[in-house]
């Protein structure tokens, strides 16, 4: 009765302990990023009739007397809100993309003649931009800019009259997100109001009343700033970067496919437009055909770089006005299967392959060479994870001296990213947890291959089975592995990973060993102590032996011999130190080694060493003699 109460008190003690505890308890979770919509705030411009929107003119005024002509906002998975050179900025959530919606506001254009109202704007420029048609009823441009200053104009309209979204990698994308990006949304517009008329008056009489009109012109400025989390354009000199791929002339107009050599009186002859660096990698090799093939490691952030040419003027190429980049509206990529399509001031193209050899749609960066930072700055590209890349950079140089002729010209590459691992991770069918080699589990379990997709993976299961002669193997299957597979019959796992990229010949695998099953002696068998046995001789020393196996699969001795082992040891000792007490050498006795330190000197050694050896030999004698006959009964 006292042990059950002393338990029962153990039990209320925990779970008024759990009470107690588990709402202090903060469990932790990956929270994804949320997507958000954030009002963008404008800056307003205010310019004379005649102007033109310039605004590096003015400086932006607080307020205007009149309604805006709409409003901006950003959506998507946001991050973070902070502040960067004066604007608003957003650090995005990596792989995400943001949506830009303009909501048109008709108020304007809905007032009465002696309101500030929408007046039809003939200009056909907006702050030095060139449009296809007037401004009209109102102008509206998307602009992005790498650095903040030289601003790119992605999209434009005239005469606008409702809202628009800009949800399209062509005005938000993550080549943008990659470096960190600046974007604004510019709206011009003309006003007019009516004040009382002038009255004209002869002799007294009223002869006419002239239209008072006032008119301006206004500029809504919307800009904030976007990125990655690490939106960094400039090559860090603490990683590995290697330089890729050269100019290559091809035949014009053909698709970019037939290579041709430079003549001596090519205009693209002597210098480059710029050039490619790849960086982030551990190290890197190559195929057997010459491909380079880059490692990384856990952690590792490959990246593309694109650095123009510091000088480079895409006007005036290699300083000559009569040469430069040509806007290629009839572009297309025969190797790469991209479609004939507006290039405009160059085309970037990256096709990926995967792991199971299926080539995904290219991605196209068009006017890549106009939206480019300044140049000598670099240009983060993409990050790269495991596959086969190809790259190309199309553009097409116009020679407008004398007779216009056009060249067409690609940088091209080739390479492959892979893990450098040669590890896959067993995992918990049930309780999810990573397993070590040596493992067991009842649940059975599945491989994490850690997005390392091109190793070679082998599994074999030997399943043992126990008859009257001990434990025999059988070997179900030695398979190469799927990703897919789930691995929960019962037996033990061999599981062999090589990586055909750094170990082609296989000399180097990872060999892990993972138990399905609850057959103790299989347990005891997983475990690194007991590496000396073999199965069998596991099942022997329990069944013959007396010994047990702990629940991590330890052998445990059987407790009469360790008993019987200590017992033997004190006596034969206590049995020493009486015949040796007289003497004055004494005698150390540890498993079964004799250690002798005499203090007299030789001669007086070896007149008392034959009686202690006679003794010795004694006392060992009949201790043995007293161990088998305590044996013999104990199992009788």
């Amino acid at each position: 009765m006292q042990k059950i109460t002393k338990s029962l008190s153990y039990v209320i003690i925990s779970v008024i302990t759990l009470i107690i505890v588990l709402p202090c308890i903060s469990f932790s979770q990956t929270v994804k990023a949320e997507d958000k919509q954030v009002n963008i705030q404008g800056k307003f411009y205010e310019f004379d009739e005649d102007s033109e929107y310039e605004l590096a003119k003015l400086d932006s005024i607080n307020e205007m007397d009149h309604k805006t002509i709409g409003s901006v906002n950003v959506s998507g998975a946001i991050n973070n809100t902070y502040t960067k050179s004066g604007v608003t900025a957003f650090e995005v959530a990596d792989g995400e993309v943001l949506s830009l919606k303009f909501t048109y506001d008709d108020t304007l254009k809905k007032a009465g003649e002696k309101e500030w109202h929408l007046y039809k704007d003939s200009a056909k420029k907006v702050d030095t931009k060139a449009l296809n048609d007037k401004v009209a009823y109102g102008a509206i441009l998307l602009q992005t800019s790498f650095d903040g200053n030289r601003w790119y104009t992605n999209y434009s309209k005239t005469d606008i009259n409702g809202d628009i979204l800009f949800n399209d990698s062509a005005y938000i994308n993550d080549l943008q997100l990659i470096n960190g990006c600046y974007y604004r949304v510019v709206l011009a517009y003309e006003l007019q109001t009516r004040t009382d008329p002038t009255k004209i008056k002869i002799f007294g009489w009223n002869v006419a009343n002239i239209p008072d009109n006032i008119y301006k012109k206004n500029a809504e400025v919307y800009e904030f700033y976007a990125g990655y989390k690490e939106a960094v354009n400039d090559i860090t000199t603490d990683i590995e970067t290697f330089s890729i791929g050269e100019k290559q002339a091809v035949v014009a107009d053909n698709g970019y496919y037939k290579n041709i050599s430079l003549d001596s009186d090519d205009p693209h002859l002597g210098w480059d437009i710029g050039h490619f660096t790849i960086g982030g990698f551990t190290s890197h090799t190559k195929t057997n055909n010459g491909e380079e093939v880059f490692l990384k490691n856990v952690g590792d952030k490959v990246r593309l770089w694109f650095n123009m040419t510091e000088g480079i003027n895409i006007n005036k190429l290699n300083n000559d006005s009569d040469q430069y980049i040509n806007n290629d509206t009839n572009g297309y990529d025969q190797s790469l299967n991209v479609p004939m399509q507006n290039f405009k001031h160059g085309a970037l193209i990256i096709r990926f392959t995967d792991y199971k050899g299926q080539k995904h749609d290219p991605i196209i960066y068009t006017n890549f060479l106009e939206a480019l930072a300044s140049p000598g700055a670099d240009t983060k590209v993409q990050l790269f994870e495991e596959g086969d890349y190809e790259v190309s950079l199309d553009y097409e140089i116009i020679n407008t001296n004398w007779l216009d002729r056009l060249y067409n010209y690609k940088i091209a590459f080739k390479f492959q990213i892979r893990n450098s691992n040669t590890i896959v991770y067993p995992q918990d069918l049930i309780t999810g947890s990573y397993l070590a080699n040596d493992s067991v589990t009842e649940n059975g379990f599945k491989l994490d291959w850690a997005k390392s997709r091109y190793l070679d993976v082998n599994v074999k299961l030997s399943q043992w089975t126990k008859g009257a002669n001990g434990y025999t193997e059988d070997i179900r299957y030695n398979r190469t592995a799927k990703e897919s597979d789930v691995y929960d019959d019962t037996g033990i796992y061999t599981i062999t990973v090589t990586n055909p990229t750094t170990d082609p010949y296989g000399n180097n695998p990872t060999v892990k060993k993972i138990y399905v099953g609850s057959d103790n002696v299989l347990i005891a068998s997983m475990n690194a102590k007991n590496a000396a046995y073999s199965i069998n001789d596991i099942s022997n020393l329990v069944e013959n032996e007396g010994y047990k196996i702990s629940n991590n699969g330890e052998l445990i001795p059987p407790a009469d011999a360790t008993t019987l082992e200590t017992t033997t040891i004190t006596t034969t000792s206590e049995a020493l130190a009486t015949i040796t007490s007289s003497e004055t050498t004494t005698t150390i006795i540890t498993n079964a080694t004799i250690t002798q330190k005499t203090s007299t000197d030789a001669q007086s050694g070896k007149k008392h060493r034959a009686p202690i050896i006679i003794g010795i030999l004694s006392v060992a004698i009949i201790s043995v003699f007293i161990i088998r006959k305590k044996t013999k009964k104990s199992k009788q």
